[in-house]
């Protein structure tokens, strides 16, 4: 049986009320996965050996 794949392009629209609240959230998931990268590399130079 061969798996089909299928996909879906939804095109966004949002009022300007919308895109203030969406560049916020892009913000704040920017600003977090900075942060948890950087903590991960501090670790890293702490002790390059240990593996989580």
């Amino acid at each position: 049986m061969v798996a089909v794949r299928r996909s879906f392009k939804f095109l966004m629209r949002p009022t300007r009320h919308r895109q203030i609240a969406l560049a916020a959230c892009l913000e704040d998931h920017r600003e977090l996965y900075n942060a948890a990268l950087e903590h991960r590399r501090t670790a890293y130079r702490k002790r390059p050996n240990f593996a989580h």
